[in-house]
């Protein structure tokens, strides 16, 4: 009866073990990270404890570490937030994350004759690579893959992908 009772404890115990081990070391490849567009200008910067107003590209107070691709050639800008929380060190957003609104889209152009677009789907996995830092000091790893249709024709389709390190805004 003791040994069968030390073999269920035993059992018991791994179970626990296995259920409370460590989350998995999400790995983002450094190679090959995205450039910027000849002739444009862009930032891959974060700021912390943020949110994203119901205007477009105005950053309030909120609950998410936002990271922002900006990129800007003459009177175009393009803008890409992505909403990660903020209790983590690495993170990841899946279609139905980006679908609910964590990833953002914008596009500004007087006098641009584009399609608008939305974001529909894709992943996103980031990683702080300085965790031991501060986070006005810390960098992160950000590789996404958005799919993005037209907002008045889904038929039109885009895929937006960036790897690229993040810097602190503040």
């Amino acid at each position: 009866m003791l040994k069968k009772l030390n073999l269920f404890m035993l059992g018991i115990i791994l179970i626990l073990g296995l259920s409370c081990s460590k989350e998995k070391e999400l790995n983002i490849d450094e190679k090959d990270l995205t450039s910027c567009e000849k002739g444009a200008s862009c930032k891959y910067l974060f700021t912390e404890k943020s949110d994203l107003d119901k205007s477009p590209i105005v950053v309030i107070p909120g609950d998410y570490r936002l990271f922002l691709v900006e990129n800007t050639i003459g009177a175009s800008q393009v803008s890409l937030f992505i909403k990660a929380p903020m209790d983590t060190q690495q993170f990841t957003l899946n279609d139905k994350d980006i679908q609910n609104g964590k990833v953002k889209y914008y596009q500004v152009c007087l006098s641009c004759d584009y399609v608008a677009l939305k974001p529909v789907g894709g992943s996103v996995k980031g990683k702080n690579l300085t965790p031991e830092k501060p986070a006005n000091q810390s960098k992160w790893l950000i590789e996404a893959t958005i799919l993005m249709e037209g907002v008045n024709n889904p038929t039109v389709k885009h895929t937006v992908y960036v790897k690229q390190y993040f810097t602190p805004n503040f």
